[in-house]
């Protein structure tokens, strides 16, 4: 967790004792070498890297020094990458990055950060990338309005799904891979089938979306946004949307 500041907190979260609420505390804090404007985890937990607004990418690690008996969250000794957008895959063995200024994806191995794959993916810049939970796809969104999904065997383009008429700022697949949620600078997001590239259903929206994510079992989307000043209108508010089948 970031608030606009240069360090990150690394907080737990668990279920309060007499309540079904949830409670939570500050665990960790560590310093940044730039403000994070996105983090991700590697899946064992023990590496965490961010993005600056200047368009680096930074890694943490956590572990011990010396005779220390508990473990803390230091700066990597990996050189700075470039990037605008970074996440761990599945095996926590790869690195998946774009640029807003690049057309191609860069796939990196992890720890080495050796490039392994650089498809090409946009024209004018990748934005967005996400990653099916079965491990088939890799889908990245871009400023030409198009989503490619990349078959993660061959490192080819299976697919490419046209449906939104804006840049693409955020995606997300269903929890079991079946559904794909495409944010947009459009006040809508778009819900397609991944098999197919099918839209299946636009989901209008106050504002246009910075993020959208599902329910980790759900089909529920969550997405939010800022609507816009108008002249002689309500000042701008900030919005949080939730839609799709919650029982």
């Amino acid at each position: 967790m970031s608030r606009g500041t240069r360090h990150i907190q690394i907080c737990s979260v668990h279920q309060a004792k007499g309540s079904g609420g949830l409670s939570s505390g500050i665990r960790d804090q560590c310093s940044t070498k730039a403000v994070p404007v996105q983090t991700n985890y590697s899946p064992d937990g023990r590496s965490l890297l961010y993005a600056s607004p200047h368009h680096h990418l930074f890694f943490l690690e956590f572990g011990k020094e010396g005779e220390e008996t508990k473990g803390s969250w230091r700066h990597s000794e990996k050189d700075a990458l470039t990037g605008s957008t970074a996440m761990f895959n599945h095996v926590g063995d790869g690195v998946i990055l774009t640029h807003h200024s690049e057309h191609t994806l860069r796939i990196l191995d992890f720890p080495s950060l050796k490039l392994r794959e650089s498809p090409a993916a946009h024209v004018g810049g990748c934005v967005a990338v996400a990653l099916d939970p079965r491990g088939r796809y890799l889908a990245s969104g871009g400023f030409d309005s198009i989503v490619n999904m990349f078959d993660l065997n061959e490192w080819i383009c299976a697919r490419t799904i046209t449906v939104s008429e804006h840049a693409i700022n955020a995606l997300s697949f269903s929890h079991d891979g079946e559904y794909l949620a495409i944010a947009n600078a459009g006040n809508y997001v778009d819900i397609c089938a991944t098999e197919t590239g099918v839209p299946l259903h636009r989901v209008p929206a106050l504002a246009a979306s910075p993020t959208v994510s599902w329910h980790p079992s759900k089909y529920v989307i969550a997405y939010c946004g800022q609507t816009k000043i108008r002249e002689g209108g309500p000042p701008p508010v900030g919005v949080i949307s939730m839609f799709g089948l919650l029982e």
